[in-house]
Order: C-alpha cells, then sequence, then structure tokens
C-alpha cells in the first residue's frame, strides 16, 4: 500500500499540482506516515512523542490551509477568522489522526471506515459543486488514488488479516480524510455541507473523546494506558464468549462485520440522506454520539471485562 502511495506522490508531485490542497499534502503525509514507520518498525516511539509529532505537522498544513486563497475566496468578514479557523482544524486534524489510530483493533475497520469516508466525502463534494471532476491533479483524483489504495489493502486485510496498517497506515488514513473534510469545510457554501463533512468524519472523534472521559473517571487509570473498553473491544469479545468455536480469525473479522452494521455505516447514510433543515441537521449529530455511548454501555453490559485482556 505504501509503495503504490509513494509511487502516486511522486508522480502527483513531478506533474506539478497547483492545488494547495495537494501541495500541503504531499509535504505532511510522508512526515506522519514515517513516525508510524518509525513505531512499527522499530518500536520505543512514545505516545507523547507522536502526539507532538502529529501536532507539529497537522498545525503546518492547518496553517497553510487556514491562510490559503482557498479561505480568503470563501469571504473573511473577521480579523479572527483564520486563527479560529487554524485552531479548529488542529483540533479536528489531530483527533482524527490518533482516532483512526485507535479504532484500528479488528481486521478491515479502520480500511473499512476510511474508505467509506473518503468516498463519501468525495461524493458530499460533488453533490455540493465543490468537486467538478477527476481531472488532472487536484484533491478529489489524490484522495481517489487513496480510496483506490485502501480498497486494495481490504482485499488482503479483511476477512484474512494477512498484512494490517499498523501506525503509519492509521496515520495516512486519519491525515488523507482530514485533508479532503478540510477542502469541503473551507470551500462549503452552507452549514448543512459542514455538518453531513462532521457527521461522516465522526466515529473516530467520539472513539476518542469517549475514551478520554472514561479514563479520566476511572480511578487509577492514565489517560494514555491502553485498555479493552473500546466499542469494537466489547463487540470483539461479546464475539469471542458466543462464538467460541469459531478461529480467531474469523472471530475478528465476524466482530467488524457486525459493528459495521451496527455502527460505522449509520454515519454515512446519515450524511449522505441528511436534509438541509438546520434544525435537522443538529439533531443528526446529537443523537449520534448518544447512540455511540448508549450502544457503548449495553456492549459493556452483555460481557464480564477482563482486565488482563489489553488492546490498544
Amino acid at each position: 500500500m505504501l509503495t503504490v502511495l509513494v509511487a502516486s506522490a511522486i508522480y502527483l508531485w513531478h506533474a506539478g499540482p497547483s492545488d494547495i490542497y495537494v501541495k500541503l499534502y504531499l509535504w505532511m503525509m510522508p512526515l506522519l506516515v514515517a513516525v508510524g514507520v518509525a513505531e512499527d518498525l522499530l518500536g520505543g516511539v512514545s505516545a507523547a512523542k507522536r502526539l507532538v509529532a502529529s501536532i507539529v505537522l497537522v498545525g503546518v498544513l492547518s496553517a497553510g490551509l487556514a491562510v490559503s486563497g482557498e479561505l480568503t475566496a470563501a469571504r473573511i468578514s473577521s480579523d479572527l477568522t483564520v486563527p479560529v479557523v487554524f485552531v479548529t482544524l488542529c483540533l479536528i486534524g489531530i483527533v482524527l489522526i490518533h482516532g483512526t489510530n485507535l479504532i484500528d483493533g479488528l481486521n478491515g475497520l479502520a480500511s473499512i471506515w476510511g474508505l467509506l469516508a473518503l468516498l463519501s466525502l468525495l461524493w458530499i463534494g460533488q453533490s455540493s459543486g465543490l468537486i467538478r471532476g477527476y481531472d488532472g491533479v487536484s484533491i478529489s483524483s489524490t484522495m481517489l488514488i487513496v480510496a483506490l489504495v485502501l480498497f486494495g489493502f481490504l482485499l488482503v486485510n479483511f476477512p484474512w488479516g494477512l498484512i494490517f496498517l499498523g501506525d503509519a497506515g492509521a496515520y495516512l488514513i486519519g491525515i488523507s480524510v482530514f485533508t479532503l473534510a478540510t477542502f469541503l469545510i473551507i470551500g462549503a457554501q452552507d452549514i448543512s455541507t459542514v455538518c453531513r463533512v462532521l457527521v461522516v468524519i465522526s466515529y473516530p472523534a467520539m472513539e476518542l473523546a469517549w475514551t478520554i472521559v472514561r479514563r479520566i473517571h476511572t480511578p487509577g487509570v492514565r489517560v494514555g494506558e491502553p485498555d479493552n473498553r473500546h466499542l469494537h473491544s466489547h463487540v470483539h469479545n461479546i464475539v469471542q464468549r458466543h462464538c467460541a468455536g469459531l478461529h480467531a480469525k474469523a472471530q475478528n473479522s465476524l466482530s467488524t462485520v457486525i459493528l459495521v452494521g451496527v455502527f460505522i455505516q449509520i454515519p454515512t447514510w446519515l450524511a449522505l440522506l441528511m436534509p438541509t433543515n438546520i434544525a435537522m441537521n443538529i439533531a443528526c449529530m446529537v443523537a449520534l454520539p448518544c447512540y455511540y455511548v448508549g450502544l457503548h454501555h449495553l456492549t459493556g453490559r452483555l460481557l464480564v471485562q477482563n482486565p488482563d485482556n489489553r488492546d490498544g
């Protein structure tokens, strides 16, 4: 997967992209992936160091996007617009990158989410007029390449688990979805488009936010300490308990299928079918995290936690 992406990046770079999003993406993506590769191959790269690296890289990417001509064209009406957009983009980027790494606990889970997110965002871009095709070197054609590479990776990752994303792959998905989502948010002409984008990218954000909340409120547990209380961990533990006769890989893949069925696909359908009514947009954005928390509590009550079963 990385070989294809590197080859595509070299081609796109030599093609002389004029799109600011493509330029910034091609600079920042390899650096962030390199951080993940270092952890995957060498180990010893602490969570704090990876967080700092992602903050720096996302900060540079967000700064470039926040002061680009694209944002200026969006009719800035206040001197505070650029710094507010910069901080907001930084938060979204960091949450997406580390949230995607957090949900990468089952075969195909993070890659299926990433593929659905990229395709949904591309569709939103086309339906809103922000994307007018896939000709030339543009953010749309670049992300279409990433989506196709993800699909190819998925064929060998799910259901057999022959290869895995690792931190590098999860970071790649996170920064790719972030870049495309940023393009749509900055260029959006109405609040409905922004809401649809936020719904599409909500799953890693909800997982990360709820993980932080529950760890803060769990005595003796540090925020950065891994555990087996993620939503995908709950589902996997339930499958292991009720389908003990299945092979471990089959249990893993079945857990992914269940989670995609009961949750992963829902933000995609909500974003694609969401009406333009502001009240309905807000209702959907409130209902989705409530559903996630409710599902997390429900699955938690359906099993007996094993504190020795660690899952990052």
